[in-house]
């Protein structure tokens, strides 16, 4: 490859959809990992396409539009992404959280958001197994769950397919500026030049940024997930934070835990989940767990993705976010937009990172 026209900092979910749209758009693009392509976040997620607890509105809405993208994924990756469109539901059975989650729900549905409120009767029509006890349920449809190995890997491999370069086990040591603006990577084994750089790191992007003299409240945040035996009945969508897979396996989770640094699973945390778990679906007393793992979120300070250009960095653009799976197909079109000088439509100036990043 001659010298690239965008390095794009990260082989995860995000930084694959948007060096694939870069690609495609017939841009020269050099993709860094410090390791192997979903290795991080994205390889230890939900992988759920979820709008149903994304606020404000703007950042809903803007959910909702990158799950609507994910349908045609498989097509343009050649890749078979076992998607399974669905709803979720949280259900409640206790007087004061249900009266809460009502009221929440409500009013959310009066403000736009996509969403509905069903009573007990109407809970346990779209899933049986909800527990007798079950007073009423949120409820999002038009979202679905797919292969977070098959997302990376596939897009990585279609963005190589058109002219990408995939570099894993680089990393970047930090990003190079001038007069006029980002102008470079560096990385252990050379400087690469560059005008325009992507960065799509998750949590190590702060550190990045740190090292541009810059500084963006970023929270790392920790979470544990069950995995099941096989389960020969059906779950219809994702409930109270429980999937199933296409092999019959059940997903259980997602806890939250902020500022943890080991990412070892904690025996107090994991019964915590069975048993928010076992009181909403009954039958799960029956299922056998037979592993769990762990993985770190990026958060930014307002839960709200920090998109975009910066005008502290002519020429570096941000994608830094969680729930990366769901944005990641619509990332990458505001990406490569914002690095063509244009706003994307669905793009909204409250996800902008300067509301944000401050300068030290």
């Amino acid at each position: 490859m001659r010298s690239p026209d965008v390095i794009v900092i990260g082989a995860g979910a995000v930084g694959a959809l948007c060096a694939l749209e870069l690609a495609e758009r017939g841009r020269r693009v050099l993709v860094l990992d410090e390791g192997d392509p979903a290795r991080g976040t994205s390889g230890a997620t939900f992988s759920w396409a979820a709008a149903h607890s994304k606020e404000p509105l703007a950042y809903h809405r803007f959910s909702r539009a990158a799950i609507a993208r994910h349908p045609a994924l498989a097509e343009r990756l050649g890749v078979d992404l076992e998607w399974r469109p669905c709803f979720s539901l949280y259900a409640e059975l206790d007087p004061e959280p249900f009266q809460a989650r009502r009221e929440a729900t409500l009013a959310k549905i009066e403000q736009g958001f996509a969403l509905s409120w069903l009573d007990a009767a109407q809970a346990r029509e779209l899933a049986p197994q909800l527990a007798p006890e079950v007073l009423g349920a949120s409820l999002c449809e038009g979202e679905g769950t797919l292969n977070c190995f098959r997302l990376v890997l596939g897009a990585l491999h279609a963005a190589t397919q058109r002219g990408a370069e995939l570099r894993a086990r680089t990393p970047v040591i930090a990003i190079e500026r001038d007069g006029q603006g980002v102008c470079g990577v560096r990385t252990p084994l050379e400087t690469i030049p560059c005008r325009q750089v992507v960065l799509a790191a998750g949590e190590r992007s702060g550190a990045l940024l740190e090292g541009l003299g810059s500084s963006l409240p970023l929270m790392r945040v920790k979470g544990e997930l069950l995995v099941t035996e096989p389960w020969h009945e059906r779950l219809p969508g994702v409930v109270a934070d429980v999937q199933q897979t296409p092999t019959g396996n059940l997903l259980l989770g997602v806890t939250w835990e902020p500022g943890v640094c080991e990412l070892g699973s904690s025996a107090d945390k994991l019964q915590a989940t069975a048993r928010r778990a076992c009181r909403v679906l009954p039958f799960l007393r029956q299922v056998r767990v037979i592993r769990s793992f762990a993985g770190v979120r990026p958060v930014p300070h307002d839960m709200i993705s920090y998109l975009g250009p910066t005008r502290h960095h002519p020429g570096l653009v941000l994608a830094v976010t969680h729930s990366g799976i769901t944005l990641a197909p619509l990332l990458g079109e505001v990406v490569a937009d914002a690095l063509e000088g244009r706003e994307h439509p669905e793009w909204d100036p409250s996800f902008s990172p300067d509301r944000a990043l401050e300068v030290l």
